[in-house]
């Protein structure tokens, strides 16, 4: 696929972020997310794995206000915890479902960056494993409360009442459009926002489709797929 000037120069730029933050987290001007010796928690995956929903809810349920280092998409930022001492979730989603996702959200994002950034994340933490708390996004999505009693039986941040049944998400997914639309200003909605919808899945199957026919491809997937099957295994 061509690429014009400016999205060369964009994807550059990205490779190289990424790169660096295989062990550095200043490679981002977003140093309020910068993990610090004195926060409580790191909660990192790759885009679109539910980052800003777990922290989301791990804010809901904390006892106190909690400082998190998050959204940096960086590796470094767990392996800089875990030297610190500072519990971290690993946020992990199949990488057909996430690279996709991420491609249609991040309009100038290429192919081969998408899926390289997914492997490179990963394969940097793989030696950090048993420290880690994992939250797959199936599992999240389907019953955040057993992610939630987990993190609290690590780390006792969390207030969780016995009794709690069910978690409440639709302030959480609320506060998520709310992101979106100031975030993602110009673009078509329905096909960043987080809830599913018809078009989007219509228009991630295309991608994923292009992705797997491609042959560029095929050794790369093949890696980020054993990578998700290391870390969700119990």
């Amino acid at each position: 696929m061509s690429m014009n000037p400016a999205s060369f120069i964009s994807n550059l730029k990205l490779h190289l972020r990424n790169q660096i933050g295989r062990n550095s987290v200043w490679a981002t001007k977003r140093k309020e997310l910068a993990i610090k010796k004195d926060m409580d928690l790191c909660v990192e995956g790759y885009p679109r794995s539910a980052n800003t929903y777990s922290v989301l809810l791990i804010e809901k349920y904390a006892h106190k206000p909690l400082g998190i280092a998050h959204h940096l998409h960086m590796p470094s930022q767990i392996k800089l915890a875990s030297s610190w001492g500072i519990p971290s979730v690993l946020l992990i989603r199949k990488p057909m479902q996430a690279i996709p996702s991420l491609i249609l959200r991040e309009d100038g994002v290429s192919h081969w960056n998408a899926i390289n950034w997914y492997n490179l994340f990963h394969e940097e933490l793989v030696d950090q494993k048993d420290k880690l708390i994992i939250w797959d996004f199936e599992d999240l999505i389907n019953n955040p409360l057993k992610c939630l009693q987990e993190l609290d039986r690590r780390t006792g941040l969390l207030k969780m009442d016995e009794d709690l049944g069910r978690i409440e998400n639709e302030d959480i997914f609320q506060e998520i459009d709310r992101l979106d639309k100031e975030t993602k200003e110009g673009q078509d909605l329905s096909l960043v926002n987080s809830r599913p919808n018809k078009q989007k899945s219509m228009a991630k199957t295309a991608v994923r489709t292009e992705l797997l026919e491609n042959p560029r491809y095929q050794k790369m997937i093949k890696k980020s797929e054993d990578l998700y099957e290391f870390f969700t295994a119990k």
